[in-house]
């Protein structure tokens, strides 16, 4: 955790990686895990633990691209 965590996507096995912010809370992020749904693999949710207050359950439908 701290200044630098943040969720990343990469689009091509791994070659690069892009920094998402767009839904995520913008303070000083901590532990991040990760759960896709079974039954849609557009979908996945990530718990997060910020700073003030802006931890939770966070949603994507764009398989991690927007929560």
């Amino acid at each position: 955790g701290g200044p630098e965590s943040a969720i990343y996507k990469s689009t091509d096995a791994g070659a690069t990686w892009n920094k998402i912010s767009s839904g995520i809370p913008t303070e000083d992020l901590g532990r991040i895990t990760f759960a896709p749904s079974a039954k849609d693999p557009a979908v996945v949710y990530a718990s997060i633990e910020a700073a003030n207050k802006k931890s939770g359950i966070f949603r994507s439908t764009d398989f991690g691209s927007s929560w």
